[in-house]
């Protein structure tokens, strides 16, 4: 049975505009290998995608995560632990909310000399990961949920950002 992961994408931001014909097909791909990854075999998922600018994600770190300054990106799941989503119905299923801030990651992947579009496919990844279950306040959490994004990534053809970070942060 082939999967189906239906997005409901809202842009906030014009400046989202012409990035979204690359960044669409790629987080299609990048959820469909997270949920084979995972072996999550339910037929449809759904996710909310909001892209939209560093005030706007400012107001939701601050209103739900008691953080006054932008970040760049907000992962609000649908369930609270991964032992919560119901993998057996075969109605769609919403894993949750994914908010892009523009001005950060743009700021990111020009600091860390990546492209827009990996650093962003990164950002999906990992934030997915959390409307999974995923969390990464513990050492040993963080480090099983960069090996998922590691993998995922390399599925794709695309670099390890960790690797890349550390060799900004030797220069």
């Amino acid at each position: 049975m082939s999967q189906v992961v239906q997005f409901e994408e809202t842009t906030e931001d014009p400046g989202w505009e012409p990035w979204l014909p690359k960044l669409t097909p790629l987080f299609q791909d990048a959820s469909k290998l997270i949920l084979k990854t995972e072996e999550l075999e339910r037929p449809h998922f759904m996710l909310d995608i909001v892209y939209t600018s560093n005030q706007n994600v400012q107001k939701l770190n601050k209103t739900y995560r008691k953080k006054d300054k932008p970040t760049n990106v907000l992962s609000f799941p649908q369930y609270e632990s991964r032992a919560e989503i119901p993998l057996n119905s075969p109605a769609p299923l919403l894993l949750g909310s994914v908010v892009f801030a523009l001005e950060t990651i743009e700021e990111e992947a020009k600091a860390q000399n990546k492209s827009f579009e990996n650093h962003c496919v990164h950002l999906f990844v990992h934030s997915v990961l959390h409307l999974l279950g995923y969390d990464h306040q513990l050492d040993v959490e963080a480090e099983m949920m960069e090996q998922k994004e590691i993998q995922v990534l390399q599925r794709m053809g695309l670099p390890n950002p960790y690797q890349e970070d550390e060799a900004i942060l030797d220069v």
